[in-house]
């Protein structure tokens, strides 16, 4: 048969679970993919401006060198045409994003309710002693001191986390600019 202990632990971990999920959920869908969207235009915003005037110059001397006589109207419209596409949002991504919070919002809730039914249960229908302000307590401690950490965490490690090499970018954004040139 199950003890006071072991009811009170129970209800302890779900509660645990729920207020984890909510705090990351929240934390995340409000603050962290937030601050990794600007790293990565900022990151990805440096690098083309770096690599592109690099490019182009060479590909000017390239230009003059050998009298290839590069359409730089073309050029200029390819350019544009990349900023504009740089600039909108992408539908698959926007609908994935939205996926993924309501999913988030349908756990925690399930949770919530899961948890809830347990304590009315356990509170009316058993005669466990269910320490519930005890746990209640316990939970927003720690939850507290993890909140801090999390949010340290992800503010001075995470966001300064480079997702890739510049090398990489400069590297796919002249292969698409040879690839529009060329057609």
């Amino acid at each position: 048969m199950l003890s006071d202990h072991s009811i009170n632990m129970s209800v302890d971990i779900a509660l645990h679970v729920f207020i984890l999920f909510t705090f990351l959920s929240i934390f995340f869908f409000a603050y962290v993919s937030k601050l990794e969207k600007q790293n990565v235009n900022d990151t990805t915003n440096s690098v083309i401006n770096e690599e592109t005037n690099g490019f182009l110059n060479e590909l000017d001397k390239w230009d003059k060198k050998l009298d290839v006589g590069i359409n730089w109207e073309n050029v200029d419209k390819i350019a544009i045409n990349m900023q504009k596409d740089y600039n909108k949002n992408v539908s698959s991504i926007e609908d994935n994003n939205k996926k993924l919070l309501k999913t988030s919002i349908i756990i925690i809730v399930v949770i919530f309710i899961l948890l809830i039914a347990s304590i009315i249960f356990i509170k009316y229908y058993t005669t466990y002693d269910l320490k519930l302000k005890h746990i209640i307590i316990t939970n927003i401690i720690i939850f507290s001191i993890t909140g801090f950490i999390e949010y340290l965490f992800f503010t001075l490690v995470a966001t300064k986390y480079v997702p890739f090499t510049p090398d990489f970018t400069a590297k796919t954004i002249l292969d698409r600019i040879k690839y529009n040139i060329n057609n």
